[in-house]
């Protein structure tokens, strides 16, 4: 089901400006995105989602004018922290004591971690670091509006700069890509076009590749 679902998606560039997602199956994609792996668990990122068609006109110019940002069910920002900060940290290894119902020094090895690979290093090594965590999740939510046979367009045409000013974007926060979730239409002719991708045998590499002689010996049936 998943590889046909793969199958189907492509990044649509042209939606049915008069279909909408459901709230329920925006819930959904939004979960996938929060239950996405992270390096720590950390999540350095946002989800800013934005329906309303006046906001999504007014930030089009800083997204050079690109039809989905208009014409999509909705649009979802993914917005990282610029800095990992000591309060972030503290904060997180809170919510895990929490959670878990563990004493908060039983994790201090845990987080002495988490300082050690970001307090002290180069912000923009740092912020390179988050957007990765980030484009994680993105991944997951386009996985999980092709499972709800949602067409989905992610984004990385757009000034960053002038996008967050615009949308008045509090100062920890910078956006980083966009995914526009809807439904195609059914005139964009992108959506007949045959998916291309490198075989499996250019991708895929078997290392080390075995002798014949070492392959293990197939047991009877």
């Amino acid at each position: 089901m998943f590889i046909e679902s793969l199958e189907h998606r492509y990044a649509t560039k042209k939606f049915d400006e008069k279909r909408k997602i459901s709230q329920e199956q925006l819930d959904r994609i939004l979960e996938a995105g929060r239950l996405s792996p992270s390096s720590y668990g950390l999540q350095p990122y946002r989800f800013v989602v934005i329906e309303d068609y006046k906001t999504r006109q007014e930030i089009s110019p800083a997204c050079y004018q690109q039809p989905q940002i208009n014409a999509a069910s909705h649009l979802i920002l993914l917005q990282v922290r610029k800095t990992i900060d000591i309060a972030f940290i503290n904060t997180y290894i809170e919510l895990i004591a929490t959670e878990r119902s563990m004493p908060i020094a039983s994790l201090t090895e845990f987080k002495n971690m988490i300082i050690g690979s970001t307090i002290g290093h180069p912000q923009a090594e740092v912020f390179s670091w988050s957007s990765k965590q980030a484009y994680i999740a993105l991944g997951f939510m386009i996985f999980a509006a092709a499972l709800e046979k949602i067409d989905a367009c992610p984004m990385e045409g757009f000034h960053a700069v002038n996008l967050d000013e615009l949308l008045k974007t509090d100062a920890d926060y910078q956006t980083v890509a966009l995914l526009t979730l809807g439904y195609r239409d059914s005139q964009d002719p992108f959506a007949d076009f045959k998916k291309v991708r490198w075989s499996r045998e250019h991708l895929v590499v078997n290392y080390p590749s075995p002798k014949e002689d070492e392959l293990p010996i197939k047991q009877q049936q």
